[in-house]
């Protein structure tokens, strides 16, 4: 697991379509609007991925939906943690015993490497902002008011509260790991979030690698541990099919559409508890998706 500094392994998948795709027989089958297609990022593995959805919010509003007792003293996996924003929120704010941020794209965990170094300098300065906040009680008021007058005092105030849960920053890690082929271990979770993940894994690896996934989920999960989990709209699966070779052979084949995901989870021994869409004037039209709650069976 990696806590600090950069990840020095190379990618475990660097993207199929490196060029132009050439075709040379004349009976070639394939569309020429396939054949020059590039996919700059085939995995969802947008670098600013987060500015879309207003990372700035102390809570993403998909957390702000879910009761704190999927986390709170709880082992979470965030699965496709991009850059690790909510991976850090969920460990700075909800008080998680531990959470792993994992992702296949080691240039995205270096990235949230980095924003974890800068959360734990924050941490740091709010516990040294709560020893300052002592001291400063005991001051005369004129001295106290001045001090909050000049914004000091609430600066303190805003680092003491951002400090998160007793364990944060200790208890968020990230990893480089492609799950779908690699799998994940047995038992070792009680929530895992599988959050705008399910489009990219059915277009690159098709319906078989998305129930290979789940089987995965489900087996990583504890006894009544719980899957969190937000699928995209059929509708953006069409706006990708022709943007690669890939996609449109997986496109073609897909049978596990949206609505058919919760009859397969129950088919593996989940159990749907709730649903809830983001509400709010940050949430942009199209993340105004269902999440859904899932609930591993006990033994």
């Amino acid at each position: 697991m990696i806590r600090v500094g950069f990840v020095e392994r190379e990618p475990v998948v660097v993207g199929w379509c490196k060029g132009v795709v050439k075709c040379y027989q004349s009976s070639c089958s394939v569309p020429l609007y396939l054949m020059s297609s590039r996919v700059p990022y085939p995995y969802g593995n947008f670098p600013h991925y987060y500015d879309a959805r207003n990372s700035t919010l102390p809570l993403d509003l998909r957390l702000a939906l879910l009761p704190s007792s999927l986390f709170a003293s709880k082992r979470v996996l965030d699965i496709g943690c991009n850059d690790g924003t909510v991976t850090l929120q969920i460990g700075a704010v909800l008080e998680p015993r531990e959470v792993v941020g994992v992702d296949l794209d080691y240039k995205l965990v270096n990235k949230a490497v980095e924003n974890w170094a800068r959360r734990e300098t924050v941490h740091s300065k709010g516990l040294e902002a709560k020893s300052l906040l002592e001291e400063v009680a005991v001051l005369p008021l004129s001295y106290r008011l001045l001090l909050q007058g000049s914004g000091d005092l609430e600066e303190l105030q805003r680092l003491r509260r951002g400090s998160g849960g007793p364990a944060f920053p200790g208890n968020v890690s990230f990893q480089v790991r492609e799950v779908v082929s690699e799998g994940l271990p047995e038992g070792q979770f009680d929530t895992v979030l599988c959050l705008s993940t399910v489009k990219w894994i059915q277009l690159n690896w098709g319906d078989e690698g998305l129930q290979s996934l789940f089987r995965s989920i489900h087996a990583a999960l504890s006894p009544l541990g719980h899957l969190v989990l937000e699928p995209q709209p059929w509708s953006s699966y069409k706006k990708l099919r022709n943007q690669s070779l890939r996609f449109r052979t997986h496109y073609d084949q897909i049978e596990l559409r949206p609505p058919l995901l919760p009859a397969f989870l129950t088919s593996l021994g989940f159990t749907l508890v709730s649903t809830g869409v983001p509400e709010g004037d940050e949430v942009k039209e199209r993340f105004l998706r269902e999440v859904y709650v899932y609930q591993k069976a006990g033994e």
